[in-house]
């Protein structure tokens, strides 16, 4: 999952990530903080893969209640970025005009928009990164959003016999394969957009009132 850590200390405590990893003793798990720190040593078992997936839920529950702290970034560095933009253009484009207006160039007014030029677009590299990254953050908070108000729905997906018309092999398999497939431990594994199809074939299904041969959950 994202990063939804509002400042470093938060980011101290923030499960980022978690993974498996083979060792002489058995599987253990890795745990991956906001802040780069990992835990090793951790018991890979149906305890704490429930303890994580708890303490995951909890900060996406936070994330989406802090969502507009990021659409907020998310809209400052797109800013950022844009102006960043302009005035690297603004500098090569005065080079050009200058020197088709005087037929030559002093060294001077190159080296400064040579340096203008590669300081805006060294800045602009963070900027533009920054930028992505909260962009994703914002729309994976949507996916939660819509995952979490269709909760309801999507646990009764087992009953529907074309829920997963139009969705990928990948995610109708982990649907088909796993008890609890839209999971935050999961939250990579499936878009919003395979969200929404699966919600409207169920809906389309209770509007047609059709029998069918079989549903999911008989398959």
């Amino acid at each position: 999952m994202k990063d939804y850590s509002l400042d470093k200390e938060q980011a101290k405590h923030y499960i980022k990530d978690f993974r498996t990893v083979k060792t002489e003793g058995g599987d253990e798990y890795e745990i991956i903080f906001a802040d780069g720190t990992v835990f090793k040593n951790v018991r890979a078992d149906e305890a704490n893969l429930q303890k994580i997936e708890r303490i995951q839920e909890e900060q996406a529950k936070n994330g989406v209640a802090n969502k507009e702290t990021f659409i907020s970034r998310r809209t400052k560095t797109g800013v950022l970025t844009g102006l960043s933009a302009v005035v690297a253009a603004a500098a090569g484009y005065g080079l050009t005009t200058l020197a088709s207006t005087m037929g030559f160039v002093d060294p001077t007014a190159i080296t400064f928009a040579i340096g203008t030029g590669v300081i805006t677009i060294l800045g602009t590299i963070p900027a533009f990164s920054k930028l992505m990254q909260n962009h994703g953050k914002v729309k994976e908070l949507e996916k939660i959003e819509y995952r979490d108000t269709h909760k309801e729905q999507l646990s009764n997906i087992g009953g529907y016999a074309n829920s997963l018309v139009g969705v990928s092999s990948k995610v109708a398999s982990l649907i088909e394969e796993e008890e609890n497939p839209f999971s935050i431990l999961n939250i990579d594994s499936f878009s919003q957009e395979d969200l929404e199809t699966i919600i409207d074939n169920m809906e389309r299904e209770q509007k047609t009132g059709l029998q069918y041969v079989k549903s999911q959950s008989s398959k």
